[in-house]
């Protein structure tokens, strides 16, 4: 429903939102959501044996290993929202704007939407209620201007 209205009017519907914006920037979809990034996980595994010698003085030797792995970390929780011009996360312990011109890549999982950015190394996952509406409204920002999409015909189907 939300993209055959898009495709009828040629435009992503605009939402009311708390944000203060500036002058041309509409807000075009806002809610709560989990936002995590991975997170360097170590696991040490080994063995030991050791004697003491006087207080203090041990003697011995440790065979083991460590290995690193990334997880997904949760960071914060709080509202993220999509304007024309940006991605903008607001938190209880950090915020976040993300420029639409500086993403260079969106994925949508079947509860989130991982985004990577020019400016950061790290992918950063925010869990919303329609990922795939999500990703298109962006893909759609990234590419025109979302107020005035055109003769685009978007086709696009959920299964």
């Amino acid at each position: 429903v939300y993209m055959k209205e898009v495709n009828e009017k040629k435009s992503i519907p605009v939402i009311t939102s708390s944000l203060m914006l500036e002058n041309d920037e509409k807000a075009l979809l806002e809610e709560k959501t989990i936002f995590s990034e991975p997170r360097a996980v170590r696991k040490n595994t080994g063995s030991g044996a050791g004697l003491r010698i006087i207080k203090g003085v041990y003697v011995g030797g440790y065979s083991g290993k460590s290995e690193s792995h990334q997880e997904w970390k949760t960071i914060d929780q709080g509202t993220i929202t999509v304007t024309n011009k940006r991605i903008i996360f607001r938190g209880t312990k950090e915020n976040k704007t993300i420029p639409i011109s500086k993403i260079i890549s969106i994925e949508n999982t079947l509860d989130s939407i991982e985004l990577t950015t020019e400016d950061k190394n790290k992918p950063m996952l925010f869990q919303v209620e329609n990922p795939y509406i999500w990703a298109t409204v962006i893909r759609i920002s990234k590419s025109v201007d979302p107020l005035h999409i055109g003769n685009i015909q978007l086709n696009i189907q959920f299964k």
